[in-house]
């Protein structure tokens, strides 16, 4: 007892405050959890950059596109930004409804995989009528393609959307309890990244070095993130229907010792800060 009560141990002996703390992300890296986790992590930073970015690049696009039409064109145009966003925010909706029946009809991974594949195929139907409309995706034919932009560009966000609910679902419960919120935190940080990484990327590639790069060309770069997304989806073990944590073959000591009586480091250090006091009343 007097040995665990020590947090810091210089002696050679095991420093259970450190232990039990760094547990959860050992367990991670353990073989049974590893690939699962990468291949989680890479789908959320996957994910992330594909979406954030076109979501940034979208309004940017059509402020681009409307550039080069006729003065009353333009003035119709710039009137229906609000429209164009409304209409993409709203696409929300649908996607979020979706994805709650099939998570439960089809699967975690499946649904994961067709909105990523379908926010794929999007992002690049997006690219090829803009190429049509007019070589460099402005001016020409805007106008008459709005329409078929903004279901795109709707179509894109929805399907994505119901991918992010079914990527929350199966990270949640891909890992034990003892190791869950550790997973869910560095996920989080991972789409962080990618979002920085794809917002970062899209204003990189929209204006290129030498001059101009053409307007579509953010949404070759989406559509490969997405492609890239569904990869790694791929490489996912469906949850649906299994205990949570199962396949877990190692139930090593770290996660015992934080299912433990004794397993919360909060609980851990008051029983140090109690001890402390206890001996200085004793000296």
């Amino acid at each position: 007892a007097k040995g665990k009560a020590q947090l810091f141990r210089r002696d050679g002996k095991k420093n259970v405050f450190g232990s039990r703390v760094f547990a959860p992300a050992r367990a991670l890296a353990a073989p049974a959890r590893r690939a699962r986790f990468l291949a989680l992590a890479a789908t959320w930073f996957a994910l992330s950059f594909g979406w954030y970015g076109t979501m940034l690049w979208l309004p940017e696009y059509f402020a681009r596109s409307s550039a080069d039409v006729s003065h009353e064109s333009r003035e119709r145009v710039t009137k229906r930004v609000y429209v164009e966003n409304l209409l993409v925010a709203l696409a929300n909706l649908p996607g979020n409804l979706a994805s709650a029946y099939s998570v439960d009809a089809v699967g975690r991974v499946r649904t994961l995989l067709f909105g990523t594949c379908g926010a794929c195929a999007s992002a690049l139907a997006f690219a090829g009528i803009a190429l049509v409309a007019g070589g460099d995706g402005s001016g020409g034919d805007f106008e008459k393609k709005w329409v078929a932009f903004v279901l795109c560009a709707s179509t894109f966000n929805a399907l994505s959307v119901g991918g992010w609910n079914a990527l929350d679902l199966l990270s949640a419960e891909s890992f034990p309890t003892s190791s869950r919120a550790t997973a869910m935190g560095a996920f989080g940080a991972v789409g962080r990244v990618g979002a920085f990484a794809g917002t970062s990327a899209m204003g990189l590639v929209g204006v290129s070095v030498g001059g101009e790069a053409p307007l579509y060309a953010p949404f070759l770069v989406a559509a490969a993130a997405m492609g890239i997304a569904a990869l790694a989806a791929g490489r996912a073990e469906e949850t649906a229907g299994t205990k949570l944590g199962a396949g877990d073959d190692d139930d090593d000591d770290d996660d015992d010792r934080l299912r433990g009586d004794a397993g919360d480091a909060g609980a851990l250090l008051g029983r140090a800060a109690l001890r402390s006091s206890a001996e200085a009343d004793t000296a």
